[in-house]
């Protein structure tokens, strides 16, 4: 936008709801840019819970979720990254009736009319049509009944994405108290919203096949090989599941991943999903509320497979502390993942490799502190890489030491981190402590 690229978080905070807009720089460095404020400038923000953005008639419009306002709110972006209030719909008035407690938004395209769908803690969703001046006027509803048998997985929703199948418009959503997720059809034409089928964990409905659904939080849904999938993060099962769904709608589990299972170790309390893609390979990035990410090759068949991992604390992953959402976005080459988190009141910036591509040196740095040593100490320094990598024979890192040394290989094989040893010897000279220049590893 405007040449700039920006992430856009919303804080549901306490007295202090917000929604702020933050500078991505090509280097990875993260620039404040604007915050909105709830009872400010006419921003309706209290509770804010998820932001979505789009385009429409060549600006960028922000539509946030406001829990504690039963209410949604839209907001301009300016190229600088400045919020402009444009229009709120709430709940019970001009035929909003189903924004209480609003959890998550969606915004979609269909031709040139723009829509939103809104997922809600009263266990409903809300179509919104957005007119060409930013008003936001009620479509269809519909709502979880007790005894009823329409939608009967809208209870507890915390994630909705719509997308197109066979030319028709559906959303889906998972059910954190339905453990299962809830297709819905969204007729354009009238905007009336109708019930498309529904998928219950095997917990619950043993005949399903869905065994990654309880607690069902959040979901992405993509497509591969002309087939649309939807991958779901179960937190009380601590996995994930696929499910491929047919031009019709109808659903068919395709696969599943747990923690703690074939090398997936990051699944624990899985809460939310986004999808990517390298070199027309397709991978997930799952958002585990036990501190970590697991990143997901999805195979052309919807199989899945453990390729990485990222844990609050190690290797440099300081704001992973609960985390609860991402979203993915590319500058340049560079592919990045924000993470928002609870407990650490803030974002975690993070960069994807292509985990086919060889691995690349990430870091290098050393566990002792600065300071001058004397012969014979041992000084530890790392290498850090984009992958775990083997080693062969006895790799050395040469050193900008005066005269010239080299720190030994002493462990790391099979890991992303290698250890290399470096004892001081006399007359040896560094003003700061350094490898020589990208060679400098010889193996």
């Amino acid at each position: 936008m405007g040449g700039n690229t920006y992430a856009v978080v919303a804080a549901e905070g306490g007295a202090s709801s917000a929604v702020q807009t933050i500078r991505v720089h090509a280097n990875g460095t993260l620039e404040p840019a604007y915050t909105a404020i709830d009872g400010e400038d006419n921003f309706e923000l209290s509770g804010a819970d998820e932001v979505d953005t789009f385009v429409m008639g060549g600006t960028t419009y922000a539509i946030v979720a406001a829990n504690w306002d039963n209410a949604v709110q839209l907001i301009s972006i300016a190229a600088d990254g400045t919020l402009t209030a444009v229009h709120t719909a709430k709940h019970n008035e001009n035929y909003f009736d189903m924004l209480q407690n609003p959890t998550t938004v969606d915004a979609f395209a269909v031709g040139s009319d723009n829509y939103a769908i809104v997922g809600s803690g009263g266990d409903g969703v809300q179509l919104i049509r957005i007119a060409a001046d930013g008003t936001l006027t009620a479509n269809g509803s519909a709502r979880y009944v007790e005894g009823n048998n329409e939608f009967p997985n809208l209870r507890n929703i915390y994630d909705i994405e719509a997308f197109e199948a066979g030319g028709k418009w559906y959303a889906i959503s998972p059910s954190w108290a339905g453990n299962g997720v809830q297709l819905i059809h969204i007729n354009t034409t009238t905007g009336v919203l109708e019930d498309a089928g529904s998928a219950t964990d095997s917990g619950t409905d043993p005949t399903s096949g869905f065994d990654e659904l309880a607690g069902a939080h959040g979901l992405a849904t993509f497509e591969m090989n002309g087939t649309r999938y939807a991958i779901v993060a179960g937190q009380n099962d601590n996995g994930v599941q696929m499910i491929r769904i047919g031009s019709d709608g109808a659903m068919e589990a395709v696969g599943s991943a747990t923690d703690g299972e074939r090398g997936f170790n990051n699944l624990e309390k899985a809460y939310d999903v986004e999808i990517l893609k390298f070199n027309n390979r397709t991978y997930a990035v799952v958002v585990a509320n036990n501190e970590g990410l697991q990143l997901i090759q999805i195979g052309s068949d919807g199989a899945m497979e453990a390729v990485g991992s990222a844990k609050f604390r190690e290797r440099g992953f300081n704001a992973l502390n609960t985390p609860f959402e991402a979203d993915s976005f590319v500058i340049g080459d560079e592919t990045y993942v924000v993470v928002a988190t609870r407990w650490s009141n803030g974002i975690q910036l993070v960069q994807l490799v292509d985990p086919a591509a060889p691995p690349s040196v990430a870091f290098v740095t050393s566990k002792d502190a600065s300071g001058a040593y004397g012969t014979g100490k041992i000084v530890s320094v790392e290498v850090g890489f984009s992958a775990p990598v083997a080693v062969e024979g006895d790799p050395v890192l040469a050193l900008d030491t005066s005269p010239p040394r080299s720190a030994a290989y002493v462990g790391g094989n099979g890991t992303g981190t290698l250890e290399f040893w470096y004892a001081v010897q006399p007359g040896d000279r560094a003003d700061a402590l350094d490898y020589t220049n990208a060679s400098a590893l010889l193996l």
